[in-house]
């Protein structure tokens, strides 16, 4: 989410850590990811995670990416986890997209996420038919 928010590309694992160290947000959320690394139990662990959501979702908002929505921190519908308000947040941000073609595209994320198979992500034809393979109607 850090990239994505400072317009980077996320590089595949091996350069993933040195990467984020270089990210302009990267010291705000160092600290609290660092708590969750070293945490001796799971609601520690949880506190500090739940620390990086919400700083990662102000930065966001700082961005001029936030919709009408202000994210909070809460348990995960009856259970006993603690998550934020992602659904309300995708929610508000995506009733801010006036084009009406990408207001109705499925939200699936990029292919990157999906795989990080570079015969794939490098070949155009390959990369557009794992994503169309993603969609309904087979149109990416």
């Amino acid at each position: 989410m850090a990239f994505l928010i400072e317009g980077r590309y996320a590089p595949y694992p091996k350069w993933f850590g040195a990467a984020f160290a270089k990210l302009p947000c990267a010291p705000a959320l160092t600290p609290p990811l660092e708590r969750a690394l070293a945490a001796a139990d799971w609601k520690s662990r949880e506190a500090a995670l739940a620390e990086t959501y919400l700083a990662l979702a102000k930065l966001q908002s700082t961005r001029g990416v936030a919709g009408a929505c202000e994210p909070r921190i809460g348990p995960f519908h009856d259970r006993p986890f603690m998550v934020i308000n992602a659904d309300d947040i995708v929610a508000a941000i995506r009733s801010e997209i006036a084009d009406p073609v990408l207001r109705v595209l499925p939200i699936i994320g990029s292919l990157d996420q999906l795989t990080d198979s570079t015969p794939i992500i490098e070949a155009p034809d390959r990369a557009r038919r794992a994503m169309a393979a993603l969609f309904d109607d087979g149109e990416a």
